[in-house]
């Protein structure tokens, strides 16, 4: 198993890095080695979005019914009412997940369970919804509403979600080990002991596509909290939005959030059959921390909570004087 572990405050911080991302080569995990990162890659959907808005190629109210096929909506007016920015805050009223989905994922479902879930699935879940509330009115964290809203951008822009992460994301902001491909090689992941295969998300690309490294995701947050003057403007504009929406429903698009004695968290935990991610920060303490471990999440994997304990504890106090940059 491997991992890796970044704290940083004001410019300082720790890398932490243990394991092989190749048990077979012995491959020492470098900082750079990339980790499937589940779903957290819907941060980088949410900004994609927030992208294309700050270009003008989509609006907050966008709705979902003009950039899917006739009949793929649910039945009733309620849905017709789905925006983006409901997809984007999980205030849309759709399920988590859906029939369809989890009937798809029983071939695979213990190595790969997105493998056989392509797009007409996905629209074929979305016309058989049943919305749990009324678009906008409550909150209900939705798979299929972020693969959703990774659609419309494709649809929206003519690309696919892997081009667009690296053209609006990855690249200006130098992310140079962060991609939505599945070809590339990762990090080796085990499940119960057992490797798994790459995870493949033909049709949930913008639910958990991502593969990222502690070194991009940490320079991911920094950029967070102090975006770069020089980078696109769309870029740097979105940066500060995702974090600061009107909706009544969230104040951010694609984190979540928490109100603490030292000021907002945002963060977001994320998990495949080949790994556990953690990823946050703390605007007003300049405080970011990042983990990943290559093991699938279980009811004893305890890195998301004591990551997040550990994104409390280092935005209360500072680094150690003598921790390592």
């Amino acid at each position: 198993m491997a991992a890796a572990i970044t704290v940083g405050r004001d410019g300082r911080g720790y890398t932490l890095c243990t394991g092989f991302s190749s048990l077979a080569r012995r491959s020492p995990l470098t900082p750079t080695a990339p980790f499937e990162v589940g779903s957290v890659s819907k941060t980088f959907t949410a900004l994609l979005f927030a992208v294309l808005v700050e270009e003008g190629r989509l609006s907050l109210r966008e709705p979902l019914a003009d950039h899917v096929p006739p009949g793929a909506m649910p039945p009733g007016p309620a849905a017709r009412r789905i925006t983006a920015l409901h997809l984007a805050t999980h205030s849309s009223g759709l399920p988590h997940l859906a029939p369809r989905m989890l009937l798809r994922a029983l071939p695979t479902y213990v190595t790969n369970p997105y493998l056989h879930y392509r797009d007409r699935d996905l629209l074929l879940d979305l016309s058989r919804a049943r919305l749990k509330f009324p678009p906008g009115t409550s909150r209900h964290y939705s798979n299929i509403g972020f693969a959703l809203l990774g659609r419309m951008l494709e649809h929206v822009t003519g690309q696919r979600y892997a081009h667009l992460v690296a053209d609006k994301i990855a690249g200006p902001l130098g992310l140079t080990h962060t991609t939505a491909r599945s070809d590339l090689e990762q990090t080796e992941g085990y499940w119960h002991g057992h490797l798994m295969p790459p995870l493949r998300t033909p049709g949930f690309s913008g639910a958990g596509a991502i593969r990222s490294s502690a070194r991009d995701l940490a320079r991911f947050l920094t950029q967070h909290i102090s975006p770069d003057p020089d980078l696109p403007p769309a870029l740097y504009r979105a940066l500060r939005a995702v974090t600061c929406t009107n909706s009544p429903q969230a104040t951010t698009l694609g984190w979540l959030s928490r109100t603490t004695a030292h000021g907002d968290l945002f963060f977001q935990p994320g998990c495949t059959r080949s790994a556990t991610t953690f990823i946050g920060f703390s605007p007003s303490r300049r405080t970011a921390v990042t983990a990943l471990v290559s093991s699938g999440w279980t009811l004893r994997n305890s890195l998301i909570q004591n990551a997040y304990l550990l994104l409390r504890h280092y935005a209360a106090h500072p680094l150690d004087h003598g921790a390592p940059a």
